[in-house]
């Protein structure tokens, strides 16, 4: 399907937005503090947003909760804003939760990649540090741009799900590499390592 067209030349930043949660047809509610956040963010830049979600194969009888993750557009236009919903390699549970970072990066590269002929973003803001975090600071030491990383829960907690440690020294570093690499001009942004 081929992209939207990008709107017309403007001085306000193209916003790369990653966030596993956020609204889609079946799950409808699901990161609406996201999609909030997106929408008002289109006075001052234009974002486009990257939400994978969990790939589901065709096999017969396979219960209706998950069968139904199959019906969920791969892209979407929800009040002015592009939505991409690639298909994400994902075990039950948190049986792969030590990977998940690796399959959203492989999934969003591709849909960045595309996304990079005509909407050349600025910036990539990831919600949550643990695996969309980490998928943005790939991404942005691949495309040279700085990365933000807001984190919805409590760091401490984030560290000791699934066995996977991904606490705040790991998002800063992630956050920092993908900055260094972008030599994009976005120095008013410093790091805010040890401010609270």
């Amino acid at each position: 399907m081929p992209l939207a067209p990008t709107s017309v030349t403007t001085n306000r930043p193209k916003v790369l937005v990653l966030s596993k949660n956020y609204p889609n047809d079946v799950f409808d509610v699901l990161g609406l503090w996201v999609e909030n956040l997106v929408q008002h963010s289109t006075g001052f830049c234009e974002p486009k947003v990257i939400s994978p979600v969990p790939y589901c194969p065709p096999l017969p009888g396979l219960p209706d909760y998950y069968a139904r993750l199959r019906g969920i557009p791969h892209r979407c236009l929800t009040n002015e804003i592009e939505i991409f919903h690639p298909r994400m390699l994902v075990g039950p549970g948190h049986s792969l939760y030590s990977l998940e970072s690796r399959t959203y990066y492989w999934t969003a590269r591709r849909v960045a990649r595309r996304l990079r002929q005509d909407f050349r973003f600025d910036l990539i803001h990831a919600h949550f540090t643990y695996p969309d975090g980490v998928a943005a600071a790939r991404l942005g030491k691949q495309f040279g741009v700085p990365v933000i990383i807001s984190e919805h829960v409590c760091i401490s907690r984030c560290g000791k799900r699934g066995g996977t440690r991904v606490g705040r020294p790991g998002g800063w570093r992630f956050t920092e590499v993908a900055r260094d690499s972008s030599g994009s001009g976005w120095d008013d942004f410093p790091p805010t390592r040890g401010r609270r």
